[in-house]
């Protein structure tokens, strides 16, 4: 839009034409909503303001568009005028306001609830959602968000409502206040809310109709802001006090909806409150009144008194549902629902009676649905709603008390009234049974029994159809326990009562609970079968996309049951050419239904319901091509390739999906590539699946080998299985093997191969057997430094029986060990050797060398070599026993349990590894105690760390063969490991470090199970006792297992918190002085502090905690309050900068996480904890970086005031967009704070989010 002239605009604003001074507003309006204007084309935002006196001469036009357009353009006014000029608009809107009263005064019609033009104008300042311009920094118009900044916010407030509350209470006037409450409600002091408050009371008993409905739905946004319990009990008192005119039901409503409003509140009620509100509402009930059935029933004055029962009855409901503690008054309440559960006084007995005495062609006569209506209003006494209201508060009452369910069972149950005339009771009574038995654990015979029978008789019958729905949904919830009778007399109901049962989302979710309980179950019986195939068939042609999708996810259970040989063969039939139509038609489909009727007929074929196979292998032909559909269809294939289906026995679609699968393992979807080899893989292990040597799959091998990444070459085997099966079906060319061959060279020297890919490793070993020559290229291009390089060499040899290569490298050692080698190997050379012998030795026994002289490489008394060298042998003499146990294991648990082998025992460990596999039980029984007797006798020292952490791996590797291990493992730890809190001393550090090694295993690889839980708790539990021990590598590793069990076991984690683990992991938060060293350097003296690394992992694990989400924390004992107290009083403080910024992260990370529960924290105590995280911040901002700071000290000292910068900033936005805070210390506080920030950090704020 063009630029547009204010003063030409206002000339057509002022056109004695109408259509012009409309089209000038409008034109204006719009400018300003759509546009970004510029002050030099409006000769500055002033020329805006000059605007404001024509829009207020047009708000009283005579033409009623012209004053519409008028009242819009006001929003969109102010978005552009200074605090002042705004405040002067609203105040001369409000003045405009009070002469309209007056006029309406003088004309009798001051309490019309018609809304004046001024106040249109008015509250749609309020109301605008729009922001200020882009780009408009002056400090007079800061607002945004339609918020108004706080100045303006406070000066509206102060000009507006002591007018409000002086002037007589108008329609207008409620309404301005409702819309002040509602967007100015966070700028209201706390004595101005609860002034307020006492305000609305008054108002809304004081006036009637309309003024005082409003007034009460300003007193419900009124408390959305009020934070003071006083206020909410003082409102109470105010309530309840006001005067309460005998009989008078407007009164009651008033006062119901108002305590309603209040129970709503998060705040409590004080227990004296609680009682007189309880007295009230029983009062207002009347329970005792006798109710006379004779002629003389004074029926305008029941209805009274039942319209007053139905709002004690809502007022009741929301106490029950209310934060407050009602314990007190549980049986009283139990007694009201069961008084008006029932409640019918104008019911006779006869009433039944005679519907028992008509005959049956009576009782098929329709009615009318007004006689319906009529009949469900019980002549109207209006007791129907509190039958109604009853049954709600069923739910809220059993939520509250648990533990009531049996009172519930035996007093109400069989009373609830799901049979009831009227429609809305029905419902709400179907609702609360249903509730009921969603909250059962065990099966209720008699109770169940009484209500099926009900169900049976009055529910599936003739005149209920409409209701139905329901009636499955209580049958489904029943059918929990199982209900097998009862589901069978409700199918037989279905055909009784010839219902058309097929296309309704309803039936079909009744089947799916059918089919997902006899799948736990027993089979279901034939009749039930055979219905719900019928149904299905009918089901699948509808004309919604939604019941078909349905139809078809409920066939696919169908087919499954152990019952499916029911479903008649022309049922499937029709089911077949449904799903066909439907996969051969899938442009008329959505896309998911298309693939749903792929996988059925895939289901149909598993379950072996069809066996004419050319009409879907057509299918399949066709889906597998297409676009949308290839994915599915290879999903499907792959399962029916996994129970070696008979389809794939015939010729044409072997060829057909041989040439499909030849394109698609080389898609670029990687999916989709994975997919077609797993199929191609199944379909190759089949004996009748034939693939020809020209095919072109071995060349798109080739390349699949030569794209693919290294995750995706050894995550999935599929492309060397393929190769290796191809190589033992068909003949290769020359020219194939050679790029094969070439292929691996290249992916093994990018190490993209890893050693343990064992059909890779059979691809060699085919590629190398009886093709000695190869073994030349392989040593000449490999890289001889990768492992993978020493095992294909090995295999080569193996493969070919090549004594003579083999022998070198054996004499190459020897010549080592002997020291008569004439040149010294370098670390990588020799590494090779020892890999390459070892895994010749790990597939048959070397000539030369032998366990005895790779023992001598890891021997640190004998041979002094590399860590990675004495690894390499370890690994070697671990395959050279794999191949012999029989002979060697004692040998080498021998060296093991040697003296002089003490400082090389950690490599034998890594040995033991290797084998591990292979051992019987004898043997492991021997490994186990042998490793834990050598362990009782190491005293613990940091170099040891090392040996134990692969003791550890080992003995965890051991225990998962057996539980007896296990348990002897806590066995030894609760005997000789409990005596941390009498002397560490006494304590096996070297055991207990070992057995926390275990523990972090069994966390990661224990399956989840009651005896495993109870196994995993009481390791946990011997964990966080051994953090008594001044050990700085025996913390590090509980509360890294901790971090472990939070992601393998939270539940485990979760359950102990409170008592077990975080008051120890807060203590860790210390600063230990134990852990401190002071070490001299020249004339100074630097502090280390070894904890730094035990409280880092201590707030990872509260990080982690704290990112947990809602429905991971449910049902925990987390105290997440404890947890924030802990990081502000502890991390904060903190003397390395290294910690204040995890405390920071952790903190930013809490708020993010749980924001509405740090809003309500920060309030506590009158903001005590707002304040400390703000003066212990300002302590971290007021230490001086020292004058000698090295680099690293400034970058460490940078990142925490970042972190400070960060955090501050977070906290100081939710402290602003928090209506709850009126009171305006907290966010006065924060504003200090971010202002010093910003003054002595300008660069860092500026930076930081």
């Amino acid at each position: 839009m063009q630029d547009i002239n204010l003063k030409v605009l206002i000339d057509k604003a002022l056109d004695v034409d109408p259509d012009l001074r409309f089209m000038a507003l409008e034109d204006y309006r719009k400018y300003l909503e759509s546009s970004k204007p510029q002050p030099s084309n409006l000769g500055g935002y002033n020329a805006i303001e000059g605007f404001i006196p024509t829009l207020f001469r047009l708000l009283q036009d005579h033409n009623s568009d012209v004053q519409s357009q008028a009242i819009k353009s006001f929003a969109p006014t102010v978005r552009y005028l200074s605090n002042e000029a705004t405040l002067k608009v609203i105040d001369q809107l409000y003045t405009l306001i009070l002469q309209e009263n007056a006029k309406s005064r003088d004309k009798g019609q001051f309490k019309s609830f018609t809304t004046s033009i001024p106040n249109m104008a008015l509250r749609s300042i309020f109301d605008t959602t729009n922001e200020h311009p882009e780009g408009q920094e002056d400090s007079k118009k800061t607002r945004s968000n339609s918020k108004f900044d706080a100045k303006l916010a406070r000066a509206i407030i102060n000009k507006l409502l002591p007018q409000l509350i002086k002037n007589d209470i108008t329609y207008d006037s409620i309404e301005i206040l409702i819309d002040l409450i509602k967007n100015l409600g966070s700028s209201l002091t706390s004595d101005e809310l609860y002034n307020l408050s006492l305000f609305l009371i008054e108002i809304s008993f004081k006036e009637a109709g309309i003024i005082s409905k409003r007034s009460i739905h300003g007193f419900s946004l009124l408390f959305k802001h009020v934070v003071r319990e006083q206020d909410l009990n003082n409102s109470i008192r105010s309530i309840h006090n006001h005067d309460l005119k005998q009989g008078s039901r407007d009164t009651i409503i008033i006062k119901s909806q108002l305590y309603s409003v209040l129970m709503s509140s998060p705040l409590l009620i004080e227990a004296e409150l609680l009682s007189e509100i309880f007295k009230e509402i029983s009062l207002n009930l009347k329970l005792s009144q006798e109710l006379n059935h004779d002629e003389d029933l004074d029926y305008d004055r029941l209805l009274e008194d039942n319209l007053i029962r139905e709002d004690s009855l809502f007022v009741l409901n929301n106490l029950v549902k209310s934060n407050n503690d009602i314990s007190n008054f549980e049986n009283e309440i139990f007694k009201i629902i069961k008084f008006f559960i029932t409640y019918n006084p104008l019911f006779h007995e006869d009433d039944d009676d005679e519907m028992l005495d008509m005959d049956d062609d009576d009782k098929d006569i329709e009615f009318s649905d007004e006689e319906n209506e009529a009949d469900g209003d019980d002549d109207d006494d209006g007791s129907w709603k509190l039958r109604m209201r009853s049954s709600i508060l069923i739910r809220s009452f059993l939520n509250k008390f648990p533990s009531s369910i049996d009172l519930i069972y035996l007093g109400i149950f069989n009373q609830i009234p799901i049979d009831d005339r009227n429609e809305l009771v029905f419902n709400e009574a179907i609702k609360a049974v249903i509730f009921i038995i969603d909250n059962t654990l065990e099966r209720r015979d008699e109770s169940f029994q009484f209500i099926e029978k009900k169900i049976v008789d009055k529910l599936l019958v003739n005149t209920q159809h409409n209701q139905l729905p329901k009636v499955l949904k209580l049958i489904e919830s029943l059918n929990r326990f199982d209900e097998k009778a009862l589901v069978e007399t409700t199918f037989s109901k279905f055909k009784q009562l010839q219902l058309v049962t097929d296309g309704s989302l309803h039936y079909l979710n009744f089947y799916r609970n059918v089919l997902e309980v006899s799948a736990k179950q027993d089979s279901l019986s034939d009749p039930i079968v055979e219905y719900i195939a019928g149904d299905l068939v009918k089901s699948l042609d509808n004309k919604s996309f939604n019941v078909i999708i349905e139809s078809i996810k409920i066939s696919n259970m169908l087919y499954k049951n152990a019952n499916r040989g029911k479903i008649t063969k022309s049922q499937i039939e029709l089911i077949v050419n449904s799903l066909v139509t439907k996969v051969e038609n899938n442009k008329v489909y959505s896309s998911d239904l298309v693939q749903l009727s792929i996988q059925s007929l895939g289901e149909l074929l598993l379950n072996n319901l069809y066996s004419d196979y050319a009409k879907l292998i057509k299918v399949f032909k066709k889906s597998i091509c297409g676009e949308t559909t290839v994915r599915v269809t290879l999903e499907t294939l792959i399962q029916l390739s996994s129970v070696n289906h008979e389809i794939f026995d015939a010729d044409d679609f072997q060829h057909n999906l041989l040439e499909r699968l030849n394109e698609l393992i080389v898609s670029r979807d990687e999916s989709i590539q994975n997919l077609a080899m797993s199929l191609l893989v199944h379909l190759l292990n089949k004996a009748k699946f034939d693939v020809n040597a020209d095919s072109g799959l071995v060349g798109n091998l080739i390349t699949v080998l030569t794209t693919s990444d290294s995750s995706a070459l050894n995550d999935s085997d599929n492309v060397f299985e393929i190769l290796t099966t191809l190589y033992s079906k068909t003949a290769f060319s020359l020219e194939d093997t050679n790029l094969i061959i070439s292929s691996i060279i290249t992916l093994v020297n990018s190490e993209k191969i890893q050693r343990n890919n064992q059909w890779f490793n059979s691809l060699i070993s085919n590629l190398a057997h009886d093709n000695p020559v190869i073994y030349e290229r392989f040593k000449l291009e490999l890289n001889l430094g990768n492992q993978v390089s020493s095992k294909i060499l090995a295999i080569v040899c193996v493969e070919n029986n090549l004594h003579d290569q083999v022998a070198q490298y054996e004499e190459l050692l020897l010549r080592l060990i002997e020291n008569k080698s004439s040149r010294s190997p370098t670390s990588s050379e020799l590494a090779f050797s020892i890999q390459f012998l070892g895994n010749v030795g790990e597939s048959r026994p070397l000539e030369k060398v032998n366990i005895t002289h790779l023992l001598q490489l890891v021997d640190e008394t004998k041979l002094n070599h590399e860590d990675a060298v004495k690894k390499t042998a370890a690994t070697a003499i671990g395959r050279l026993v794999k191949y012999s146990v029989s002979e060697q294991f004692e040998n080498l648990m021998d060296y093991y349990q040697q003296p002089s082998f003490e400082r090389s025992r950690s490599y034998l460990v890594q040995s033991f590894k290797v084998f591990l596999n292979e051992l019987d039980e004898a043997h492991l029984d021997t490994l186990w105690k042998q490793v834990w007797l050598v362990l009782r006798t190491l005293e613990f020292d940091h170099s040891l760390c090392g040996e134990l952490r692969n003791s550890g791996d080992l003995l965890s590797e051991i225990a998962l063969r057996k539980e007896s291990y296990i348990n002897e493992i806590i066995a030894n730890s609760e005997n000789e490991l409990s005596n941390v809190d009498s002397s560490s001393s006494l304590v096996s550090t070297s055991l207990v470090y070992t057995t926390i090694v275990i523990s972090k295993k069994l966390l990661n690889k224990l399956q989840p199970s009651e005896s495993n839980s109870i196994i995993l708790k009481s390791l946990v539990s011997l964990s966080i006792k051994w953090l008594a021990i001044l050990n700085i590598d025996i913390k590090q590793l509980i509360i890294g297992n901790l971090l472990t069990g939070l992601h393998s076991q939270p539940s485990l984690i979760l359950e102990n918190l409170k008592v077990l683990i975080l008051p120890s992991v807060f203590d860790q938060l210390k600063a230990k002085p134990e852990f401190k060293k002071t070490i001299p350097m020249g004339p100074y003296k630097f502090v280390i502090d070894e904890g730094l690394e035990i409280r880092k992992l201590c707030y990872e694990f509260l990080y982690t905690l704290i990112s947990l989400d809602s429905s991971e924390l449910k049902g925990s004992t987390i105290d997440l309050y404890e947890i924030l107290v802990n990081i502000i009083n502890q991390g904060l403080v903190d003397e390395q900068n290294d910690i204040i910024v995890l405390a920071c992260l952790n903190l930013i990370n809490f708020v993010t996480s749980h924001e509405s529960f740090f809003r309500s924290l920060i309030l506590l105590n009158d903001g005590d904890l707002s304040t400390k995280i703000i003066t212990n911040v300002q302590v971290q901002l007021n230490k001086k970086l020292s004058a000698k700071a090295s680099s690293q000290d400034v970058e460490s000292y940078e990142e925490k005031i970042k972190s400070i910068v960060k955090l501050s900033k977070q906290v100081y936005q939710i402290v602003h967009s928090y209506d709850g805070l009126q009171d305006q210390k907290i966010p006065l506080e924060w504003n200090e704070l971010i202002m010093d920030i910003k003054g002595r950090f300008p660069t860092f704020y500026n930076a930081l989010d």
